[in-house]
């Protein structure tokens, strides 16, 4: 039930967040914000996989690291942009750059639901209901996102949205 409860409030808040929004948000990133799995950035951002990072990258500005290499799966880069406690990935379709991966590096940011580096498989089950057990970790599904927790020792030591569209 408390599960439910936060997942409700979660879903009102980030609907009245994008009512807010004074065009500030792509429209790409406002109908995506229900259906996926969404990672807010420190400023209140939304981000989700699938997503230009054109408009992600002008909006948090320059990232800490940059790094790009030839695709091994797509014509053109794959990019990663290293901010201070997230990792975006992105790959090449046509002209653009879309997200494929985004990877939580600290406990100071969380995803909208509350977890973060650090919790128990519990606490992340209390969160989220019971997940699909993966490679010492637990995945959830939602559109066309997959939320990758991955556990040691009982502990998240990661967190990852990953496209399906790979």
């Amino acid at each position: 039930m408390k599960t439910k409860v936060l997942l409700i409030v979660t879903l009102i808040l980030i609907l009245t967040l994008s009512a807010c929004g004074g065009g500030d948000k792509p429209a790409a990133n406002v109908a995506k914000e229900v259906e996926e799995f969404v990672f807010e950035a420190e400023d209140g951002y939304n981000i989700t996989v699938d997503m230009d990072m054109d408009p992600v990258f002008e909006r948090l500005g320059e990232p800490v690291k940059y790094y790009g290499a030839d695709s091994c799966a797509f014509d053109g880069q794959d990019k990663v942009y290293t901010y201070a406690s997230f990792v975006i990935t992105t790959r090449p379709e046509e002209d653009r750059d879309l997200i494929s991966c985004i990877t939580l590096t600290d406990d100071s940011v969380s995803t909208p639901e509350g977890a973060h580096i650090g919790y128990s498989n519990a606490q992340v089950e209390e969160l989220y209901g019971k997940g699909e057990e993966h490679m010492g970790g637990v995945k959830y599904h939602k559109g066309n996102c997959t939320l990758h927790f991955i556990i040691s020792q009982d502990k998240v030591i990661s967190i990852e949205y990953l496209s399906k569209n790979l």
